[in-house]
């Protein structure tokens, strides 16, 4: 019988690279747990549409990538709103949402240009 380790979402990974952002060491990885991919996608929206401002969408993605971490560590826009921040950790913030969001885009392979190549080629239509 194997022995499963519980919690062992808690134990931090040492092969993952982190981005420090206000004191909390944030993994630089590629997608974001599953309900927090729902909410990237509405607050992209909400903010190509104007209806979220650029501080506010910093300060609401700075949470939805909280939720790489363990639970205890998550921060809530409700809670963060209230906090006084300085320029400081404002920067800091911008920063390291910054790389964050830059580990999210999907990376494509060299030499390839948009639109070429890889879509699938239309078959003849057989009369």
């Amino acid at each position: 019988m194997p022995i499963k380790l519980r919690n062992s979402n808690i134990i931090p990974r040492q092969d993952v690279e982190t981005v420090r952002v206000l004191e909390l060491d944030i993994p630089l990885t590629g997608d974001l747990p599953f309900g927090a991919q729902v909410e990237w996608f509405d607050l992209m929206t909400a903010h190509d549409e104007g209806k979220v401002g650029g501080l506010q969408f910093m300060m609401r993605a700075f949470c939805l990538f909280t939720r790489r971490l363990p639970k205890r560590e998550w921060v809530s826009y409700d809670w963060l709103a209230t906090q006084r921040i300085d320029d400081d950790e404002m920067a800091d913030l911008f920063q390291g949402v910054a790389a964050l969001m830059n580990a999210l885009k999907p990376e494509t392979p060299e030499g390839d240009e948009v639109g070429e190549g890889n879509a699938p080629k239309r078959g003849k239509s057989k009369k």
